[in-house]
């Protein structure tokens, strides 16, 4: 039997999937307490979207509210709700 985690279920649905909410919700998921501060080439290395996509998702959720970023590193962390 093969067992995913959340974040795997995730990362299947963006593999099969275009849904931007999806999308959305796979660089949310892409964090985490070992690495709390990601770049955009990480996350779009591990997401297999391109970089450029891959910031266009992490803008809107900085937008939202949902991810910060660090002005000296530019690197991105989800904001504690």
């Amino acid at each position: 039997m093969l067992m995913l985690s959340q974040t795997g279920i995730i990362m299947l649905a963006v593999l099969y999937t275009k849904r931007p909410s999806l999308r959305g919700l796979a660089v949310l998921s892409s964090y985490g307490p070992e690495r709390p501060w990601r770049a955009i080439s990480d996350l779009a290395k591990e997401l297999n979207m391109s970089p450029s996509t891959t910031h266009r998702y992490v803008k809107t959720l900085r937008a939202v509210g949902l991810l910060e970023q660090n002005p000296t590193t530019r690197e991105y962390r989800p904001v504690a709700i």
